[in-house]
């Protein structure tokens, strides 16, 4: 098995909230977290590009779980990440460690 790179094909930010941290029920969150989808589209169960894909509301609760559609669900810290694939609504879950002491930056 290789070990592969990961990154954008441009310098994109994803969009987010930091756990415990940013939960409030501001505008900006409300709809971030409501634009978290599933990868299958509606039509079918085949993943077709460009085809709509269903929207997963009460993907993440103030409990600190988040949904990943069709993956399960995933333990939210206090400090952890959560953000968001501005196209395809894919969330993206950091550590608060990863955050602070990886290869990421963040406001």
């Amino acid at each position: 098995m290789a070990l592969r790179t990961l990154g954008t094909t441009s310098t994109t930010i994803l969009g987010g909230f930091q756990v415990g941290v940013d939960e409030d029920a501001s505008a900006a969150n409300t709809a971030l977290i409501q634009a978290i989808k599933s990868d299958i589209p509606m039509v079918n169960a085949a993943l077709l590009t460009g085809q709509p894909r269903n929207l997963v509301n009460g993907a993440y609760t103030q409990k600190g779980t988040l949904v990943v559609p069709g993956r399960g669900v995933l333990i939210c810290k206090y400090g952890d990440f959560i953000g968001l694939d501005a196209v395809t609504g894919w969330p993206i879950l950091l550590s608060a460690d990863c955050a602070a002491n990886g290869n990421w930056v963040h406001s």
